[in-house]
């Protein structure tokens, strides 16, 4: 079970930081113990900030937090901190309201059979998509360009 949690959490913070790289001021990186995906853009689930790994303990979750926090502090853009539940650690509601951080929601999600989209059309947002290789990332491409 352990290596389908941090599978489904890498699942995610890749797929969130690809939304970011695509979108025209986005940017998307690694630091120790949390990632970003920011695309700024107005909508919070665009904008994320993502646990790596199981916090060790309180002190390891505020440091991530506050970090994460300081980042989006600089930018106007909604943003949300996210992971698995157990990852979060004991008190972890505690924890994150003293440095102003509130929980919002719970999410579930499935894996697809498939680890990289498939050509053809996108059900969400209704345009057909291919996928091109650039600077080692695969980026979904429409006839017009990068999206």
């Amino acid at each position: 079970m352990k290596d389908e949690i941090e599978e489904s959490n890498r699942h995610l913070r890749e797929a969130w930081q690809l939304y970011a790289r695509v979108s025209p001021h986005g940017e998307a990186f690694d630091r120790d113990g949390w990632s970003v995906a920011n695309a700024c853009q107005p909508w919070f689930f665009m904008n994320v900030g993502v646990l790596r790994g199981p916090v060790v303990d309180a002190r390891d979750l505020q440091r991530r937090a506050q970090q994460t926090t300081t980042y989006f502090a600089a930018r106007s853009n909604p943003w949300v901190l996210t992971a698995s539940e157990n990852w979060f650690g004991e008190n972890a509601t505690s924890v994150l309201a003293d440095i102003g951080l509130a929980y919002k929601l719970d999410l579930m999600g499935r894996q697809r059979n498939a680890s990289v989209p498939r050509p053809g059309l996108c059900p969400i947002f209704g345009f057909g998509v291919s996928m091109t290789k650039r600077a080692g990332s695969l980026l979904p491409t429409s006839k017009r360009g990068f999206l």
